[in-house]
């Protein structure tokens, strides 16, 4: 959310998606790759960041990402997301140009209960639980919980499909 990517490659991320707020409306190819970036440590790695703007609004609006999406659809064969936490405006513009969303999570009381408030959203806002999987990171380590309460932060009615 506030350039996490380019932290952990230890890279200074340059520009970001903010940039192409002046393309709204007519970005294409060429644009979008103007403001791409491309780390050394991970070279088959194309990324757009996120406007490192801790404590202040982004100064990218929402309507960037479908656009962007819809631009990066043509040049590649995967495009994933990494989105903060919450569903917020631009969260929410990804999921609407997404054709399957991977929600992630560790087996630990409040992560589960995350999740279920995740899924329990998601379900509101009529989307296709077909097009969902669910990541358990660190799914085999000892946290103490029960099959029985995993399965409590599951929605009852639906299955999801796990990665």
């Amino acid at each position: 959310m506030f350039g996490d990517v380019a932290i952990s490659l230890q890279r200074d991320p340059g520009g970001s998606i903010g940039d192409l707020v002046d393309m709204i409306g007519h970005l294409d190819v060429q644009g979008l790759n103007s403001r791409r970036w491309n780390s050394s440590p991970a070279p088959d790695l194309t990324s757009w960041l996120h406007p490192m703007t801790r404590g202040r609004r982004p100064r990218c609006p929402a309507e960037v990402i479908p656009e962007m999406l819809r631009v990066a659809r043509s040049q590649y064969e995967y495009i994933v997301i990494d989105t903060p936490p919450a569903f917020t405006e631009h969260v929410l513009s990804a999921i609407d140009e997404s054709d399957l969303l991977l929600l992630i999570a560790t087996l630990d009381i409040p992560a589960l209960k995350n999740l279920k408030v995740a899924i329990t959203t998601l379900d509101a806002l009529g989307g296709d639980a077909e097009a969902r999987a669910l990541v358990l990171n660190r799914a085999d380590t000892k946290v103490g919980l029960t099959a029985r309460r995993r399965a409590g932060a599951r929605h009852p009615d639906r299955s999801q499909r796990a990665l």
